[in-house]
């Protein structure tokens, strides 16, 4: 199976023909219909407008990916759909390119112009940063830790919805890492913050780059300790021990948090 491979430093050019490009409009991307099929496009399947130079970033097999946010000529063939839905289409590969196209896109949009005495920065000329002229301060893709954690009770797990979720839709509580925690004391205050709940026997599970905008998502499951679920009305409007066998709608296989959720089900699940 072809992987998706990034390259040190990532660059503007033009596209060659057979380039895959992922082109962007905020959270949309542009994906090629095809026999009832989506894939990203190659470079000669897309009418540019302007003679745009791409930011070249990885390749996946003899294949290089470009992305930007550009302008395109109307093709009936390609159609703008939410990048979280087109994750759960694409191969792994493809999956893991638009990822990194996604948060360097919202990278270089963020530092246009430095933040230390606010001149117009330059792209490197040697490896993916920004660089500004005048101070020569450096900024590198912002990278923002979060933890996801599956919590277990007996043979039950608990589930969260978020305001910000679809209807019906429950997932693992998770949140940002705060300046100077490690990341079990995260998991410890982002429970004991959003659900009212103590837990014991933090371990980890794994981790995942996720562009929304520029997380790094790092896995654990832990086990309930003390205390009553107590959404904080902020974040979770809703949280509930749910047994294994009578799960609710659950996020995407492409998620971090169904993988855990998936592990959790398996080691549960009574043997047959």
């Amino acid at each position: 199976m072809q992987q998706f491979e990034m390259l040190e430093h990532a660059h503007f050019c033009p596209a060659a023909d057979n380039d895959i490009v992922l082109i962007f409009s905020g959270r949309k991307i542009l994906v090629y219909r095809e026999n009832d099929k989506f894939r990203f496009p190659h470079a000669k399947e897309v009418a540019f407008q302007t003679d745009s130079k791409l930011l070249k970033f990885g390749h996946i097999g003899e294949y290089n990916c470009l992305t930007g946010e550009i302008g395109i000529q109307q093709n009936n063939s390609l159609e703008s759909l939410d990048l979280r839905e087109v994750m759960q289409f694409t191969s792994p590969a493809e999956a893991a390119s638009a990822n990194r196209a996604r948060q360097l896109l919202y990278w270089l949009r963020e530092h246009q112009f430095c933040g230390v005495c606010g001149n117009k920065t330059e792209q490197s000329d040697h490896e993916t940063a920004k660089v500004c002229p005048e101070c020569g301060e450096v900024s590198f893709p912002r990278v923002s830790p979060a933890v996801i954690t599956a919590i277990t009770k007996g043979d039950q797990m608990l589930l969260a919805h978020n305001r910000k979720f679809k209807k019906g839709l429950y997932s693992l509580v998770a949140g940002f890492v705060e300046a100077g925690e490690s990341l079990e004391q995260a998991v410890a205050r982002e429970i004991k913050e959003e659900v009212g709940v103590e837990v014991k026997n933090i371990k980890y599970f794994g981790s995942q780059g996720w562009p929304f905008p520029h997380s790094l998502m790092v896995g654990f499951t832990a086990e309930y300790a003390d205390g009553e679920i107590t959404p904080d009305g902020k974040e979770i409007v809703e949280a509930q021990w749910f047994d294994v066998d009578k799960l609710p709608y659950l996020p995407s296989s492409t998620s971090i948090s169904r993988k855990i959720i998936d592990s959790v089900i398996e080691k549960l699940s009574p043997a047959e």
